[in-house]
């Protein structure tokens, strides 16, 4: 970039750019450092949180549970069909209408749903200890409001995270 366009932006550009490097931060390096834990039961994050749900919520399908997690159809069927066939998730059918599965934990993807929310609390409380309650809570603070007063009213049709991520902020903040 010349001088003439670097000092027409700089201090709005420095900003952008410690933003943009703390995304490429985030995308490349917090992916791995939260599903670390879950690859050792072949199960990336996203199959745990998948596996979390169909333990807390009953006669769940497969598109009730791609609506609540905001994401496709197909996209859950990929996940749920990884988690079949490692054991860990089973599908029953509705007896008076064999289109209709439910989605439930076999007792392996049980015990291993047990174990990695265990080692999930025990990461926080490490995390806790060497940030601070204080500031673990004031990221959560941000991240919510920065999702509430940017992100959920924008323009941008294809926010995975949707309202149901919204809804679910807001049940956490009324439950403290």
């Amino acid at each position: 970039m010349s001088a003439k366009i670097t000092g027409k932006y700089s201090e709005d550009w420095e900003v952008v750019t410690h933003l943009s490097l703390i995304y490429r931060w985030i995308i490349s390096n917090l992916s791995d450092f939260v599903s670390g834990e879950s690859l050792n039961y072949k199960v990336s994050f996203d199959q745990f949180l998948i596996m979390y749900e169909i333990a807390t919520n009953t006669n769940l399908t497969g598109s009730i549970l791609a609506k609540t997690m905001s994401v496709s159809r197909s996209a859950i069927s990929r996940q749920c069909r990884l988690l079949k066939e490692n054991g860990y998730v089973v599908e029953e059918h509705l007896q008076t209408d064999q289109r209709v599965k439910f989605l439930s934990l076999t007792k392996q993807g049980q015990e291993v749903l047990d174990r990695l929310v265990s080692r999930y609390v025990e990461k926080y409380h490490e995390i806790e200890s060497q940030m601070g309650r204080e500031k673990v809570d004031g990221l959560l603070s941000f991240v919510d409001q920065f999702y509430t007063d940017v992100i959920e009213p924008s323009e941008y049709e294809d926010n995975k995270m949707g309202r149901s991520f919204l809804n679910r902020v807001q049940k956490m903040s009324d439950a403290k």
